[in-house]
């Protein structure tokens, strides 16, 4: 089996920039995967250590990439695991990829195999070193090392001679010479999607492109190069040439003040001023002016005019301690938009002026490229002629129709005009105001800029038909939607916005990252007539290897014909001391049907509204200063002691284990995905329709969590809560099991169901299993 570990191999302890996108991509898709990065100072003292008959060999080698080279060998041969390229993209779960295999590698694009250095060595395919996987000591790495051993260092001179004595030529001989290793050749689209050209041409900035391209791949190689060519860094895999189109005024064309021209010196470059305006907080706003701080173009500065009447911007303002932003206060709400836009442009420095709104987010490129489209074709204004358009709740993302995206602008400050003159409290269409008299370049590179809709969109199953949504030219959701937001976050920090709410600021927590350190966790238990389970609930719980200073638990017990209450009395005062808090109350409220009849059709709608009820009140009294809120079932009878650990270390905001049964059957069948190729993923046959509720035959459409047994996390579409860990924080929001049907879902389902119009996914473990009576 191949170890569930991936090295990478850098030149020293830092990591570019524009790089760091692909590495978090190996985390988000496989949770349990361990990194180990590897500097050059790092791989020779594993060298030193571990396999030093190697180490003059390593010394020898005047090229870092040899050295590399060598490296990935010798720590597949000896650790096993997979190797990847720091220009490697994960796409997808590993794991079926690596199943039941002991060897994984790929070969380079077919295209490439119509290169003259290929044809002159005569090779019918080019092995690719950039992404491999192993199980420790597979004799392949032997005659690898062998062959590499035969060429010596002095005679590395060219690009070329490194591939031939380290890189893909090496390995495409040893294959040619010993041809039983052709048996872990995997198809090279699932490695390698995209080929040289369309990596360097920026072909991969099309999110159409993009999308298609990689729909089968596990991994993507991107060709960075850096090993024989200068590094690109953000430029890297972008167009060098965007599209444009060049609009001339209607009108006499205004003649502009004087305004610096770029004479080629990167240092001779006019300041630009960005303008942004904020009248609410928002977790957005701070990621727009991290994305200003991002941008390539470097004398820049970003006028911010707060009129939220909120202090909380200043203060991340504050924490960024940047000199390129100045920070305008404005101390009263009745000032209109179009009076602060102007505000924040008399405050300007710059000779040109940029839109830069607070609720957009924007690649590292955009103010460099819209300069130079409007340096090389003697434009006075710019503007981005799509852009993209994400709604978190509705999981969906969108390509705009050619609409003149006004909030991009950048214009020569004398052209400029400003929005008093409009009289209105509306976004000012600044395009509108300068048609008649401006030259302005249109850029159709819509990923320049991504706009963020929280508000609601009313569709059933059809987003197309929905009147609440801008005309767009692509639309994507589903799986496609959470792939391509993947790739987009490399770039631009899409995945830190969805937590928002348009009323109050949010503590924010970031969705993709670690969880914090040392987190308080409320345990809640809903219990009527569990006596019989108690003891084992109890043990279960002592057994748990979280730290109880930060545990804490709270039961909410009524309707009972036991001892049930009595005996969590007791119990309550024999962990006090213990634990960080335990609290028990009492509410009346519970379901009346019996084990037996708890799964009868006719009682759901009862059944699950009172429990709903029961779960919203225990919420209420218990919930405090804690961080995550666990639900467990008093009768779950086992579940292993770093159950807490393990839920944590998925880093999702809701998630659920692998509920089974005695007979290692799913148990809780409220925890499913809906079976996407089916009808009845986007429609609720009417005949499975009872009292409101949507109630299908088990497996109806649906995959439950146990059929994913091989995956380490997947995504659901409902959850059910024998063992649920949610952030409080959502709790805090209003996110709670609604008593009531909604899509004619009710209590966990209808749970899952807000969740997603949130902006927050529902996930699982698969692998955690725990056991239910």
């Amino acid at each position: 089996m191949i170890p569930l570990v991936l090295h990478q191999i850098g030149a020293d302890k830092s990591i570019s920039r524009h790089l760091e996108g692909f590495r978090r991509s190996w985390k988000i898709w496989n949770p349990d995967l361990e990194v180990i990065y590897w500097s050059d100072a790092t791989l020779r003292q594993f060298i030193a250590q571990h396999v030093p008959t190697f180490l003059p060999l390593f010394d020898s080698y005047s090229k870092g990439v040899c050295r590399a080279d060598l490296g990935r060998y010798l720590l597949l041969q000896y650790f096993g695991g997979i190797y990847a390229d720091l220009d490697c993209q994960c796409l997808r779960p590993l794991a079926p990829l690596l199943e039941d295999r002991e060897l994984l590698i790929a070969t380079e694009p077919a295209i490439h195999h119509l290169q003259k250095n290929v044809i002159l060595r005569g090779l019918k395919r080019v092995i690719c070193p950039s992404f491999i996987a192993s199980i420790p000591g597979h004799p392949f790495w032997s005659d690898v090392l062998l062959s590499l051993t035969k060429y010596p260092p002095s005679s590395i001179k060219t690009t070329d001679d490194v591939l031939d004595a380290t890189g893909p030529f090496l390995l495409s001989r040893v294959l040619v010479a010993l041809p039983k290793y052709k048996q872990y050749l995997v198809p090279e689209g699932l490695i390698n999607p995209f080929s040289k050209a369309d990596c360097w041409q920026g072909l991969v900035f099309d999110p159409i492109f993009w999308l298609e391209r990689s729909s089968g791949a596990y991994v993507a190689h991107y060709w960075d190069g850096s090993w024989f060519r200068s590094s690109r860094g953000w430029q890297a895999f972008v167009p060098s040439q965007a599209p444009v189109s060049l609009q001339e005024p209607e009108g006499p064309i205004t003649i502009p003040g004087v305004v610096k021209r770029n004479t080629g010196d990167q240092t001779d470059l006019p300041l630009i001023s960005c303008l942004m305006v904020v009248t609410e907080v928002s977790l957005l706003a701070t990621l727009a002016v991290e994305c200003f701080l991002e941008q390539s173009y470097p004398n820049k500065e970003l006028i911010l005019v707060d009129a939220s009447c909120d202090d909380q911007l200043e203060s991340k303002v504050r924490l960024l301690n940047s000199g390129l932003i100045r920070y305008v206060l404005i101390e009263s709400k009745s000032v209109m938009l179009s009076s602060l836009n102007d505000i924040a442009f008399d405050c300007a420095l710059g000779g040109y002026i940029c839109q830069w709104n607070s609720d957009d987010l924007h690649d590292p490129l955009r103010l460099e490229m819209q300069w130079k489209v409007m340096q090389s074709t003697d434009a006075q204004a710019s503007v981005l002629a799509r852009r993209m358009t994400w709604w978190p709740g509705e999981h969906t993302l969108s390509i705009s129709s050619y609409l003149d995206e006004y909030q991009s602008v950048m214009c020569e400050r004398s052209l400029f005009p400003r929005c008093s003159a409009v009289h209105s409290d509306a976004p000012c269409n600044i395009v509108n105001l300068m048609n008649n008299t401006v030259r302005i370049a249109k850029i159709d590179l819509p990923r320049l800029c991504i706009h963020i809709n929280f508000n609601s969109v009313s569709f059933s199953c059809d987003l197309s038909k929905s009147s609440d949504i801008q005309s767009y030219t692509c639309l994507w959701t589903n799986c496609d939607c959470e792939r391509l937001l993947n790739e987009l976050d490399r770039r631009i920090p899409l995945l830190r916005c969805l937590f928002f709410e348009n009323k109050a600021p949010l503590n924010v927590c970031n969705t993709i990252d670690v969880p914090k350190k040392d987190p308080k966790i409320l345990i809640l238990t809903p219990v009527r007539n569990a006596q019989e389970y108690l003891s084992r609930y109890e043990s279960l719980l002592q057994s748990l290897t979280f730290d109880s200073r930060r545990l804490s638990f709270a039961w909410l017990e009524g309707d009972s014909t036991d001892q049930t209450f009595p005996v969590l009395e007791q119990l309550r005062v024999s962990l006090s001391n213990k634990f960080n808090r335990i609290s028990l109350h009492r509410f009346n409220h519970y379901p009346s049907c019996s084990n037996a009849e708890r799964w009868s059709r006719v009682l759901q709608r009862d059944r699950r509204e009172r429990l709903a009820r029961v779960r919203n009140q225990l919420l209420m009294m218990a919930l405090e200063d804690e961080d995550w809120v666990l639900w467990l079932d008093v009768d779950v009878c086992d579940y292993p002691s770093d159950l807490l650990e393990r839920l944590l270390a998925a880093g999702r905001d809701i998630v659920t284990a692998n509920c089974l049964n005695a007979f290692d059957q799913p148990f809780d069948l409220n925890s499913y995905r809906l079976q996407r190729e089916s009808p009845q993923a986007d429609t609720l046959p009417e005949e499975y329709m009872f009292d409101g509720l949507y109630q299908p035959p088990i497996g109806f459409a649906r995959n439950y969590v146990n059929d994913f047994r091989d995956q380490s996390l997947i995504e659901l579409d409902s959850v059910g809560a024998t063992v649920l860990l949610i952030r409080a924080d959502l709790h805090r929001q209003g996110l709670n099991f609604p008593p009531y049907p909604m899509n004619s879902l009710i209590e966990t389902e209808a749970l899952s169901l807000m969740a997603r119009n949130l902006g927050v996914r529902s996930w699982a473990l698969p692998q955690l299993i725990v056991r239910h009576d």
